[in-house]
């Protein structure tokens, strides 16, 4: 047992029993009556519309449990009035009305031997029956013969009903009229000339539709050519400034190079300058000590000449290897700092 809140979601699944038509409206209780007594059918009956219920639901409220027979109600027609009534039940004036599905009930009706329902329309037209039989053996009337299940019509309807109603061939150009199959070729030749009409109206608007659709892509073919240049341009323009930074990449590193080797230069003529300094140093001190052992050979007695001849040759030739021997010192000193 289950609340109406709860049970619309059962209730719309799709039933094998009862095939769904006429916006599951319950059927005409005059119709299933051409085939049947009303006794045979009365339980089958809507409560709320008096018709034989379509898609049927027992109510199970418990404010009527004790009911003696089963309450059926239509599926469109309670969840029509639960809507207009504020979930209130139909039966007793209560809230939280609760339902289920009748499968039993369902199966039973879905059962029940019918005419075809747009014979039966078709018969209503006519204030008594058998004048219309007489009337439709005379004049040709069309008239369908089923006689079957109620849960077979909907396959019938659609497919061999001789009463069905078929759509106009130019339908598709705009006509509008529907017919019996038989009706059709008088439809056709009675209307050529507004069929016509309608076709070439359809031509003229797929024609127009095609030239607007031409001038759609003609004017988008012309923006992708034009962004294609522009695509173009930009990719030159975009090679130009790869080459331009190149170049000062290029000129940067050569500025670097040069500003090195003049800081290698630099640091070449601080080094010759100083062996240069070095040199120098080294000169003025030979000078210096030349101009002493000059002195000292010059400052000797004249006397003592003749005596220490000798002694002053030994002496001179020990002068000369001493500054032969500090000349070379000097010599390997100015090399050393030249490098």
């Amino acid at each position: 047992m289950k609340q109406a809140s709860k049970k619309s979601a059962k209730i719309e699944s799709k039933s094998d029993t009862i095939p769904v038509w006429l916006e599951q409206s319950c059927f005409n209780k005059d119709w299933i009556l051409r085939s049947h007594e009303e006794e045979y059918i009365k339980h089958f009956v809507c409560l709320i519309c008096k018709q034989v219920a379509n898609s049927p639901v027992e109510l199970e409220c418990q404010q009527h449990m004790n009911a003696d027979e089963s309450l059926v109600v239509g599926e469109h027609c309670l969840k029509l009035f639960l809507r207009n009534n504020k979930d209130m039940c139909p039966v007793q004036a209560h809230e939280k009305c609760e339902y289920s599905k009748s499968k039993a009930v369902g199966k039973c009706i879905g059962d029940l031997k019918v005419m075809c329902i747009r014979q039966f329309e078709q018969e209503l037209q006519v204030a008594v029956v058998d004048d219309m039989k007489n009337e439709g053996e005379n004049s040709g009337v069309i008239k369908c013969k089923f006689k079957g299940k109620l849960k077979d019509l909907n396959s019938h309807l659609n497919t061999d009903c001789p009463l069905h109603m078929h759509a106009c061939w130019f339908k598709t150009f705009g006509c509008t009229h529907a017919c019996l199959s038989r009706d059709m070729k008088e439809h056709l030749a009675a209307n050529m000339q507004e069929h016509f009409d309608l076709a070439t109206r359809m031509f003229q608007s797929m024609k127009e539709e095609m030239r607007l659709k031409d001038e759609q892509l003609m004017k988008k073919d012309k923006q992708l050519k034009e962004k294609d240049e522009q695509c173009k341009r930009m990719e030159a323009e975009s090679q130009k400034w790869s080459q331009y930074l190149v170049d000062i990449e290029n000129a940067k590193e050569g500025e670097e190079e040069e500003e090195e080797e003049k800081e290698q230069g630099h640091d070449q003529q601080n080094k010759e300058k100083k062996s240069s300094s070095a040199a120098s140093v080294i000169i003025r001190q030979l000078r210096l000590e030349k101009a002493k052992l000059i002195q000292l050979l010059t400052g000797q007695d004249k006397e003592g000449e003749e005596n220490n001849k000798n002694n002053n040759n030994k002496n001179k030739k020990w002068s000369e290897e001493e500054i032969n021997s500090f000349a070379s010192k000097t010599t390997i000193q100015i090399v050393i700092a030249k490098s």
